[in-house]
Order: structure tokens, then C-alpha cells, then sequence
């Protein structure tokens, strides 16, 4: 469809409607200038120039941008350098692609950052956190997962590729950069390659490669052996001591931002999740609205659980004794409806690895320095829950059900009548481990009792 020349203006491009089809309108001032209407609305600046090329004329159309992510003055400009670069016998196309090719993984990786995960994990109602990037310090919201790729940018990718062309680079300095990881860190690498290849990914969509020129698909996963790691008794007495010290610096009226102090929100993270075998998340992201002291239970909506995604469900958390008096003596922070509350106002805590590492070494279940694979991860005391349950012979179900598995059956079998023999096992199991924490439990003479029992039922 043809329309008239226009003195094109905002308040007359925000006029036009779209229609069937797609149609152009042209700007009487700059010949070839125009705005393009899709039929989904949709209305963008482009430009129409003329090349002359080993003596053969071709007309090439520019996109110039999206209205009003520009504007009409914005895009006339670009428009009219477009076409002094042609009357000077330029091809601004190919001006352009050089460019592309010369883009370095440092600038594309600032790009990728800003215009794509920063807008991609934008969550609302998330306070911004800040993590520096490059040579600027920009925002993610709190707890999101684009902060992995954020450090594998940062940590893995950028020192070693940083300085290439980003169509430089191949399967060769792929494979070179996650055998360097895959060495001793076989899991870590195998999240750098999903972070790669996601970010060669966006490279051919902004066309800064070729399509198809994915270097990372071909790269092999590397094999990850499925770590068993729980914490023994006397590890979980040695650390129950470690943070009483802790707390008792706490009592004392240590500052919050004391080094020999940890933050309280931050113990009483671990110790929750120790005590009801809750994953890191669960805990981090507990609202007190999920929270009935009264009925000492937790009950964590469908969408902010692991299992929740499969069953559509809501977790219930029963709450041991223990459990439920921590969770009694933490403050509420006024407008904040998070249980462990964060730096910022409004937000839940965030990191839990560094107070988690310190307390580990001075507990002796880790060395200060590079991390092994033996060492305990906060992950692993939920693993640890699930042992101590099995070492007090609790049936395997209920284990799966107290850990919030996708198991129904005993749960829809017990209510029917009533019952919840949860319950009951969830108080054995929280005053086994709080007894540990606490140092009441004296594990010397358990063992000698239980060595005595051995050797009375052999004399038998």
C-alpha cells in the first residue's frame, strides 16, 4: 500500500494504524527516510540507499530502529549519514558486517549481560543486587539465577577469551576451556558449557556469527560421578560448637559487620536447614506468611518448591521442637516479609557460602583454601537429615515425604483416618540433631554403652 511523502513527527507516526499488511510511509524531507508499519502495529525507521558495485547499481534498506525506542529526529540523523556514506561511494552494509566481525568477547559479553540477562531474570517486585561486570557495575535481582552465568562470565570466560573476535572463536578454545575446567571440577564444567552455549546462541541471533556456527553442541558433557556426603554425628557436634561460639559473640554485642562474627539470619539459615532438611532455597526464600508457629508447620506454595513444579502442590515442613523455637526467636524486619532477612531492605539473605565456609573450617569438616570434593556443601546437610533419619529407623517413605519428594501415598493414606505419624518422626529426628548441636548428647558414652550391648549379646 502507498502512502503520501509526510513531514514525518512523533506525534504522526504514534497516528498511524496498522492494518492487513505491512505499508511505508516516507519523509517528504529526507528522500528514502521513512517509518514501516507492520500489521501487528509494530513501527520501524528504515532507510532505502543506492550502491553502485563493479559498475552494477543495488538498492540496500536500513533498519534504523524501533519508534518510540527512537525518535523521528533520532532516526532522520542516522538516516542522513547513511546516505553520505553512499554519496561518498561507501557500503554502509559492509561497513557494518566489518564491524560486526571485529567485535571482541569483551564487548559482546557487556552486551549479552546487559541486554539479555539482565532483562531475561527482571523479576518484579526483586530489588536489584549489585554484581560488577567488566568495568561497570549493573544489577540482577535478588537470588537470581542469572548470577551464575554472571561469574561464569567473569571467572571462566572472559580471561581466557575475553580478547578474541567473537567469530574467532571455535570448537578448539572451547574444548581447551572446559578441559582446563573439567579436570577438577567436572560439574562446574559442565554449567560453563550450558552458559556457552547460550551465549554463542545470542551471537548468531545478533549476527555476530554465522547461523550454525555454534561451537559449543559438539563438545562432549563431562561424566559427573552423584556425591554422597553426609555429615557423622560427632561432624555435627563439632559444628553445633563451632556455632554456639558464634552466637556467643552474638550475645556479647559483636556488630553485625565484625569479622569474628557471622550473621545471625545467616546461623540460623543452617541450622533450620539442618534441622528440617529443607533445600537451600526453601530456607533462603521462607516468607513468615508460609509460617504457622501455631500448628508448626511451613506450607511453601507449589511454585517455590523443586517438587512443586512436577506436582502442582503445596510442601508441608513440619516443624520439630527446635526448629520452630528458632524460628520464634528471630526478629521480623518491618516491611520485609522474608524469615532470613537480607542486607537490603525487603530482600532475603543471598549468600550463604561464605559464612557456611568459614564455620565449616573452624568446625574441621574443611581446609582453608582451594575446596575438595570432600568437603561439605550446604546442600549436604539436607543429605545429612535424611542419614540421621535412617540411622533412627525411620521407614525410607517417610524419609521421601519429610524431605518433600514427590511422594502422596503416605500422607493421603493417614489423613483419612486422622493421623499423621510424621509428626512424630519429625520431633525423633530434630531432638537427635538439636541434642547434637547442643552438646547434650554425649556421643562417648553412647558409644561405650553401645560397645557393652555388643559384647553382652555375643556372651548370650
Amino acid at each position: 500500500m502507498k502512502k503520501s511523502d509526510v513531514d514525518l513527527t512523533d506525534s504522526k507516526v504514534a497516528k498511524m494504524k496498522a492494518t492487513g499488511a505491512k505499508y511505508n510511509i516516507w519523509d517528504r524531507s529526507c528522500p528514502g527516510f521513512g517509518v514501516e508499519v507492520k500489521p501487528s502495529g509494530t513501527r520501524i525507521f528504515v532507510v532505502k540507499t543506492c550502491i553502485t558495485a563493479g559498475g552494477v547499481k543495488r538498492r540496500q534498506w536500513h533498519t534504523l530502529g524501533h519508534w518510540p525506542l527512537k525518535n523521528v529526529v533520532e532516526a532522520r540523523a542516522e538516516a542522513v549519514a547513511l546516505k553520505d556514506q553512499v554519496r561518498k561511494g561507501e557500503d554502509p552494509k559492509a561497513i557494518i558486517m566489518a564491524r560486526r566481525e571485529a567485535v571482541r568477547m569483551n564487548e559482546f559479553l557487556d552486551r549479552y549481560y546487559k541486554e539479555h540477562l539482565q532483562v531475561k531474570v527482571t523479576l518484579e517486585g526483586k530489588r536489584l543486587t549489585v554484581i560488577k561486570i567488566g568495568k561497570d557495575a549493573t544489577g540482577l535481582p535478588e537470588g537470581s539465577k542469572g548470577k551464575e552465568p554472571a561469574r561464569s562470565i567473569e571467572r571462566f570466560i572472559r580471561p581466557v577469551l575475553g580478547g578474541m573476535a567473537v567469530r574467532d572463536v571455535g570448537t578448539a578454545e572451547i574444548a581447551d576451556l572446559l578441559f582446563r575446567i573439567r579436570k577438577n571440577t567436572p560439574i562446574q564444567a559442565n554449567r560453563l558449557r550450558s552458559v556457552l552455549l547460550g551465549i554463542f546462541a545470542k551471537a548468531e541471533i545478533w549476527e555476530l556469527r554465522p547461523i550454525g556456527s555454534n561451537p559449543v553442541p559438539v563438545q562432549e558433557r563431562a561424566p559427573e560421578s552423584h556425591r554422597e556426603r553426609n555429615l557423622s554425628d560427632q561432624e555435627i557436634a563439632r559444628l553445633g560448637a563451632t556455632i554456639r561460639s558464634n552466637e556467643q559473640l552474638s550475645n556479647e554485642g559483636r556488630k553485625i559487620s565484625d569479622p569474628w562474627r557471622e550473621n545471625p539470619f545467616a546461623v540460623a539459615a543452617i541450622r533450620l536447614a539442618l534441622l528440617t532438611g529443607m533445600r537451600r532455597g526453601e530456607v533462603l526464600g521462607l516468607r513468615w506468611d508460609w509460617v504457622n508457629l501455631d500448628d508448626a508447620e511451613i506450607r511453601i506454595p507449589a511454585g517455590f518448591h523443586k517438587s512443586g513444579k512436577k506436582t502442582q502442590k503445596i510442601r508441608l515442613v513440619r516443624l520439630c521442637s527446635a526448629a520452630r523455637a528458632i524460628l520464634e526467636s528471630l526478629p521480623r524486619a518491618l516491611g520485609n516479609p522474608y524469615v532470613i532477612v537480607g542486607e537490603l531492605p525487603g530482600t532475603h539473605l543471598v549468600d550463604l557460602n561464605g559464612p557456611w565456609r568459614r564455620l565449616r573450617v573452624t568446625a574441621g569438616l574443611a581446609v582453608a583454601g582451594k575446596p575438595t570434593a570432600e568437603d561439605v556443601t550446604i546442600h549436604d546437610l539436607r543429605r545429612t537429615y535424611s542419614s540421621v533419619a535412617a540411622r533412627l529407623e525411620v521407614p525410607e517413605l517417610f524419609i521421601g515425604a519429610l524431605l518433600g519428594h514427590a511422594v502422596v501415598t503416605v500422607t493421603q493414606v493417614y489423613a483419612r483416618v486422622s493421623q499423621d505419624p510424621l509428626r512424630e518422626y519429625v520431633e525423633t529426628i530434630g531432638a537427635r540433631i538439636a541434642g547434637l548441636l547442643s552438646g547434650g548428647i554425649d556421643l562417648e558414652k553412647e558409644a561405650e554403652e553401645s560397645r557393652a550391648k555388643r559384647k553382652s549379646s555375643r556372651l548370650g
